[in-house]
């Protein structure tokens, strides 16, 4: 499997495509496709590795990557995560998995997927250095990150497993940039569609700033915008915004 990076263009037929400047190999192919029959493509012959009918050659490829588990693994733990660096600061934005219900395949996959971050920070960055995490964790760190203790107790987003698996990441030398500032609770990112939620503010701090000991003198500030989750169709959470010198 590779990915490829490039302006956007349009095929003569109208379909958006890529002119590929660079090709990173993301990981190597566990069944390699058959050669398919050769075409005639603007004068030029072309031998597909896979099938010549288009149709069926792209389906095909597509199935591959569903069929093997290693690569599909790969693929979505790399696409829940983006790196950049901005004024010296490394920024590190991760969506991390729902993981559905405590106990289930996906809940599994949500933990291995925190240790995995964890893992990459030990292996990539320094805390010495100014890193910034932040996203949507999908876990409500503490007692005053939910709107009722005894209602989340122990579910998806609020369990002993993913505290002690999101305290394993903040351990590496994060500190979490919104509670430099807040100290209450009462104060959420998300609320769901259902019941009146947002309303009644009946809801969970799974979205934050979290920033290396360098960067916390810089910190002027950081809150939480409710006002784009108050717009027509709005998103079910609320962004978090981080100032510093």
């Amino acid at each position: 499997m590779v990915g490829v990076s490039g302006p956007l263009m349009r095929t003569r037929t109208g379909e958006v495509t890529v002119r590929v400047s660079s090709v990173e190999m993301l990981a190597k192919s566990l069944r390699p496709l058959p050669y398919g029959k050769e075409e005639v493509i603007d004068g030029q012959t072309v031998r597909h590795s896979g099938f010549a009918d288009p149709e069926q050659r792209y389906r095909q490829r597509y199935a591959d990557l569903a069929v093997h588990s290693e690569v599909r693994a790969l693929f979505v733990a790399r696409s829940r995560l983006i790196t950049t660096t901005v004024n010296g600061i490394d920024i590190v934005n991760v969506y991390i998995p729902n993981g559905q219900a405590v106990g289930s395949e996906k809940f599994g996959f949500k933990l291995a997927w925190m240790q995995r971050l964890r893992e990459f920070f030990d292996a990539n960055y320094d805390p010495k250095t100014p890193v910034l995490l932040c996203g949507d964790f999908n876990v409500a760190p503490e007692d005053r990150d939910v709107h009722d203790v005894r209602l989340w107790q122990g579910r998806i987003m609020f369990s002993e497993q993913e505290h002690a698996a999101l305290q394993h990441i903040k351990d590496w030398g994060f500190t979490d940039a919104y509670r430099l500032h807040q100290e209450a609770g009462g104060h959420f990112t998300w609320w769901d569609y259902r019941a009146g939620a947002f309303r009644r503010n009946l809801g969970l701090r799974i979205d934050h700033v979290w920033i290396s000991e360098s960067l916390v003198s810089r910190s002027v500030r950081t809150w939480i915008d409710k006002d784009p989750r108050t717009w027509e169709k709005p998103s079910d959470h609320a962004p978090v915004i981080a100032e510093f010198e």
